[in-house]
């Protein structure tokens, strides 16, 4: 990491943790306010507000994969708390602000009483609305998976592969989130599918400890072509790159590093391959690559980080399959709003991207990081067809 992404990071991590707590901070002399009306004993609301901190440290500082069993529903909730407070603090904070400027003279009629009650209430439903949002994606969307159908167009020289189909998964992140049979319902609608070729797009785990269910879950999948995939991140971070390489060869599924596979198709061939991960500094190296072109077929590449698409050069590659960004997890995206924390790391959050003739299309992801929550970035199977 250089000086300067490390500079970068510190500054955000910083601002993250004062955002943080002044958020809380709100919460608490809110809370602290409105139990003081009610005259209880102020010291058990100081005991649960701790108790309430030291459950959002724990999300924050701690990998859901090491969960004990059955505290996943209590790890979900305080999840819930951490990510939807720090949006309705800032809703609530804005109104407080609002009515000390709007309403600063008593109210003279009780109908002055009633509207003061009815914009408290708006705020209050305003305030709550991120919350809600964050209970939603931590209850339904997270594991609602989406099948997006794909069309890429084709030149003329590769009508051969016309209609040739493949299904696209990514990030599986397996976890008391996104288990074992949420993949295996994931298997069979693929299979459904019956997909010419498949990929995967690396992270396969985000523990050691799950790479034999993930292989086991992953081996009844059946694709005329073959199984394919690339690694990611996470089996970068956990350093086993080779062993999951080779679990996967175990159940049929080939991992492409630095490497390519021509595949016979009638009336041509394809040219399909694959990079480890490439941290964002680095993504210029995927140039190394270059030896695996073949520039009279269609050339495929499986890399986690859709990041080497701006830096593939002058290559003929003409379909770039990545995932890594999970579709922002967390993203609010209507009409012209688009916002995620994903689009401080890259342009390409989701879906699919042109660039002078070249494609790119970045899968979803199945599982969840950091928190177990999926907003406006629901899992996806992509059903990508050729043609």
């Amino acid at each position: 990491m250089t000086a300067l992404s490390w500079l970068s990071q510190f500054f955000l991590n910083t601002l993250f943790l004062l955002i943080l707590y002044l958020c809380q901070r709100l919460w608490f002399q809110q809370s602290r306010a409105w139990w003081r009306k009610r005259r209880w004993p102020l010291a058990p609301h100081l005991i649960l507000f701790i108790g309430l901190m030291a459950g959002v440290a724990w999300v924050f500082h701690f990998h859901y994969a090491y969960l004990p069993p059955g505290l996943w529903w209590l790890y979900g909730l305080l999840a819930v708390y951490f990510i939807g407070s720090i949006p309705a603090a800032a809703v609530w904070g804005l109104w407080l602000g609002l009515r000390r400027i709007l309403l600063r003279r008593p109210p003279a009629t009780a109908a002055d009483m009633g509207r003061r009650r009815f914009l408290n209430s708006a705020a209050g439903a305003c305030a709550l609305a991120p919350l809600a949002c964050a209970g939603y994606g931590f209850l339904i969307e997270r594991t609602d998976v989406r099948i997006t159908h794909v069309s890429i167009p084709l030149e003329r020289r590769f009508a051969h592969l016309r209609g040739l189909t493949m299904a696209i998964i990514a990030d599986i992140h397996l976890s008391p989130y996104f288990d074992a049979r949420d993949l295996a319902r994931v298997v069979a609608r693929i299979n459904r599918l019956r997909p010419d070729l498949i990929t995967i797009l690396g992270d396969f785990i985000s523990f050691r400890t799950t790479i034999p269910v993930v292989m086991q879950t992953l081996a009844p999948l059946r694709a005329r072509y073959g199984k394919f995939g690339c690694l990611g991140n996470h089996e970068q971070i956990k350093q086993v790159q080779n062993r999951v390489t080779r679990a996967c060869a175990g159940v049929g599924i080939e991992i492409l590093r630095f490497s390519g596979r021509e595949l016979a198709i009638p009336g041509g061939k394809l040219n399909l391959m694959g990079v480890d991960f490439f941290a964002n500094n680095r993504c210029q190296d995927v140039r190394s690559i270059a030896g695996c072109v073949r520039p009279r077929d269609y050339n495929v590449l499986l890399s986690h980080n859709p990041n080497v698409f701006s830096h593939l050069g002058a290559m003929p590659i003409e379909l770039t399959l990545a995932g890594h960004t999970h579709g922002g997890q967390i993203r609010l995206h209507e009409g012209p709003l688009d916002i995620t924390p994903v689009e401080l790391v890259t342009p390409y959050i989701a879906g699919l991207y042109r660039n002078q003739g070249r494609y790119l299309y970045v899968n979803r992801g199945l599982g969840t990081v950091m928190v177990p929550i999926r907003f406006g970035a629901r899992p996806e199977i992509t059903h990508l067809q050729l043609g």
